[in-house]
């Protein structure tokens, strides 16, 4: 019998967006268990640290995120073979971008006051996003993607950061929109036909959000 990845989240695209992506992109089967915050307490002392987003393969059951992005992206192909190294690096990309996602989550959520996410804000363009663009330049070269001619966890975690930028923080987008190549790298991950599908199949997700409170 062929295992089926299950998935748990919160019915919103938050720090799970990524993971559907990932394998959406994969083509395994997977069933997304959005749950809500009442179910998640019920079961939360039960999951690995007690975090979420879980994935959940067979018996075996994993927490955070650069560890599921890791499991199913060497699993299903969308990892880098050619050597230790780009192994290693993609694995350094999807730590670094943790740099930008949890910022971004805390100013999205509102979980800091109005002042505090306005200096994140400010932060981020200023001094976060900028550095990114070095760096993340530096790795993709002049490569379609960043390990070659084919999609990786690495494009797929940094295209699902982005792309929430776009949709919910544009004018932090607009500083990132600047550097021609990376932009360029954007809009092909984006014309992959599978991420199509699956903006698509969030679009409803993406409009609802952007009528919460806005952060400042």
């Amino acid at each position: 019998k062929k295992m089926v990845y299950k998935l748990i989240y919160f019915p919103f695209l938050g720090r799970g967006n990524q993971l559907r992506l990932l394998l959406s992109v994969s083509g395994a089967e997977w069933v997304d268990e959005k749950v809500s915050r009442e179910y998640w307490l019920s079961i939360k002392d039960d999951q690995p640290f007690g975090q979420m987003p879980v994935l959940l393969d067979d018996s075996f059951r994993l927490a955070q995120g650069t560890a599921i992005l890791s499991y199913v992206g060497q699993k299903e192909g969308l990892w880098p073979s050619s050597s230790p190294s780009d192994s290693f690096t993609c694995l350094s990309i999807l730590f670094a971008l943790e740099d930008l996602r949890g910022p971004l989550g805390k100013i999205l959520f509102n979980k800091w006051s109005s002042s505090v996410s306005l200096a994140a804000f400010k932060t981020l363009c200023s001094s976060t996003i900028p550095s990114f663009i070095v760096y993340l330049n530096r790795i993709l070269g002049d490569g379609p993607f960043f390990f070659g001619d084919s999609l990786t966890a690495a494009d797929l975690s940094a295209f699902d950061v982005f792309f929430q930028m776009k949709e919910f923080l544009p004018d932090a987008f607009t500083v990132f929109s600047k550097d021609a190549s990376l932009l360029s790298w954007f809009h092909r991950v984006s014309a992959d036909p599978r991420v199509s599908k699956f903006l698509l199949s969030i679009a409803d997700d993406v409009s609802s959000f952007k009528d919460r409170p806005k952060p400042f």
